[in-house]
């Protein structure tokens, strides 16, 4: 019991350091995996719904350079920008069950 617990506690530990690329990975065919599958679909949806968001800055930022926003946009996305930097998309990393 302990392994598997320790291999989800590291992928979260990951994840709340901003690691959006680690995945879990267990080789078993219990709770534990349907747990660290739960997991990974969990991520893939927030790193897609944090891709739109970059691109939607993105888009904005084009904007405001170009001059077709206000003060307030340019000021939103340096506020997103900067928010955004905190999470890293890539590479992608697997967190393993650790063998005994």
């Amino acid at each position: 019991i302990v392994r598997p617990v320790h291999t989800i506690h590291r992928a979260l530990d990951a994840l709340c350091g901003g690691e959006l690329g680690v995945r879990v990975e267990l080789d078993r065919a219990d709770e534990f995996r349907e747990v660290g599958d739960a997991l990974n679909r969990l991520v893939e949806r927030f790193a897609d719904t944090l891709g739109r968001v970059h691109a939607i800055v993105d888009r904005l930022d084009t904007l405001a350079r170009d001059g077709a926003v206000d003060a307030i946009a340019r000021a939103l996305v340096h506020e997103l920008d900067g928010t955004l930097d905190f999470f890293r998309l890539e590479p992608r990393r697997v967190v393993r069950e650790d063998a005994r």
